[in-house]
């Protein structure tokens, strides 16, 4: 008789199982929180003692776990530009680093920021960023990117106001650190002869409002105002011009450029000069000569060229007011000082003769003031009407103001002086808006450009009736130029 296997069946553990469970679902638990996505941002700046003025960073760290972030960063409601100037801002490495089970991913971002008030400011910009995802579509599973905004902690700072520079200082409103050039040439003239000084200053920081060093006019010379000729991200270059009004004033005193420094929290000034000055005969002034300006000056926002086929008149050689005026206006001229050369002028009589009349219009062109060119050339040419040259500049002039040629005055030169309408012409000197009637709210009729011809029909206190063409409207009376009238 065979007999079956015997089987011992034990007991199963019941307790060691449940913690088992409970131990898998703790660990499951776990992985899970610590996956969830989690992103924070914070606020912050490179210093903490900053000036109105100064450059300082505005720092941004987000640091993320769980989820993938898009590389580009946008701030949005920050203070508006007149008290709070920011740059654009830059990406810097990301870093990665692990805690745990978990990566971190950390993003730093920065942006050039500058404080134009002082006093508190608080920043409670909102973030905006993306993040990327993967989404199915007809193409299969492609990587998208989402916007997604971004809290943040306000941040709150305190900006301090320039302290006042030392006693005798003469601040430049410069803020930061600078090198500060000045030169002056030639240092070889003659009594009246044009010299002029160089200044650069260069470095990191603040020079938007920055005043040029400058030499006064009880040196000895005559000076003229220090003109911008060139700014850039680096820094600005002026020129000024001086004139030795003897052979005494044989020393150009020293410029001083004081700037503040906000890292060191005082005050910098830095000297160039003085430079001495040797004095030789003064030449014989070539009459024949014709004057033209050389190179480019800044009209406006912008250079406008100097080389115009156009050269000024010599002064009528029995008038010594009239040689001396023009002789510092030829000098002021070819340097590119077109305002100085007006100002030359301007000592003259106001009953100003053909010639005087053309070489303000010229100059008037030079500077990119068309208007008042064209006024200038259009009683030049009723003075003299048979001069060519005054005809080829105002064609010139007319050509460059984008306005034909105000051929019922100027098609007949021997008619000019008998033009029915000459008391109520005028020119515009600025661009104008003609309107319905004598108000700033009044319907818009049509534009008038500068240096077109208008004829005064009406006047209305600050206001005038004028007539182009066929048509007629309301103009300020300061936009025109009065061709009766006189400079």
């Amino acid at each position: 008789m065979r007999h079956l296997p015997h089987f011992v069946v034990r007991r199963f553990d019941c307790s060691a199982v449940r913690l088992f469970l409970l131990l898998l679902l703790a660990t499951q638990g776990a992985m899970a929180q610590s996956t969830q996505p989690s992103v924070a941002v914070q606020l912050g700046v490179d210093r903490e003692a900053i000036y109105q003025y100064e450059t300082f960073m505005l720092t941004v760290k987000v640091v993320s776990s769980g989820i993938r972030l898009g590389t580009g960063l946008t701030l949005g409601g920050m203070p508006d530009a007149g008290t709070l100037t920011m740059g654009p801002i830059e990406d810097l490495p990301i870093q990665r680093s692990l805690k745990g089970r978990t990566i971190l991913e950390t993003r730093h971002y920065r942006a050039r920021c500058r404080a134009l008030k002082p006093g508190r400011v608080r920043l409670a910009p909102s973030v905006a960023a993306t993040h990327i995802v993967q989404r199915r579509s007809f193409f299969g599973r492609q990587w998208v990117e989402q916007p997604l905004s971004l809290p943040v902690d306000p941040l709150v700072f305190s900006v301090s106001a320039l302290p006042a520079p030392p006693a005798g200082l003469r601040a430049s409103g410069a803020v930061g650190r600078f090198a500060f050039e000045a030169l002056p040439v030639p240092l070889d003239v003659a009594v009246g002869d044009l010299i002029k000084v160089g200044i650069r200053i260069t470095g990191d920081g603040y020079l938007d409002t920055v005043s040029c060093p400058a030499i006064g006019p009880d040196a000895g010379f005559k000076v003229y105002p220090p003109r911008l000729l060139e700014r850039d991200k680096t820094g600005v270059e002026f020129e000024q011009v001086l004139i030795p009004l003897s052979s005494d004033a044989d020393t150009i005193p020293p410029l001083r450029f004081t700037s503040f420094d906000a890292r060191s929290g005082t005050y910098h000034t830095q000297t160039q000069g003085p430079y001495q000055v040797t004095f030789h005969a003064k030449h014989a002034i070539d009459r024949s000569q014709q004057y033209r300006p050389v190179g480019t000056a800044p009209v406006g926002d912008g250079l406008v060229s100097t080389d115009a086929d156009a050269a000024l008149r010599d002064a009528p050689s029995h008038d010594a007011a009239a040689i001396a005026a023009h002789v510092e206006a030829v000098q002021a001229y070819a340097s590119g000082y077109f305002e100085a050369a007006l100002a030359a002028y301007a000592g003259l009589t106001n009953a100003a003769p053909a010639w005087l009349q053309y070489n303000r219009g010229v100059v008037h062109l030079s500077a990119g003031a068309y208007g008042k060119a064209i006024a200038q050339l259009l009683r030049s040419r009723r003075a003299e009407p048979g001069a060519v040259d005054t005809a080829r500049v105002l064609e010139q002039t007319c050509r460059a103001a984008g306005v034909p040629l105000p051929n019922r005055m100027d098609g007949w030169p021997q008619r000019l002086r008998r033009y029915p309408h000459w008391n109520r012409a005028a020119i515009m000197a600025a661009p104008a808006t003609a309107r319905l009637a004598p108000a700033d709210r009044a319907r818009a009729l049509f534009a008038c450009k500068e240096g077109a011809l208008v004829t005064i029909e009406e006047r209305s206190g600050s206001w005038l009736s004028v007539r182009r063409g066929r048509a007629m409207g309301w103009i300020p009376a300061g936009s025109v130029i009065e061709l009766a009238a006189t400079e």
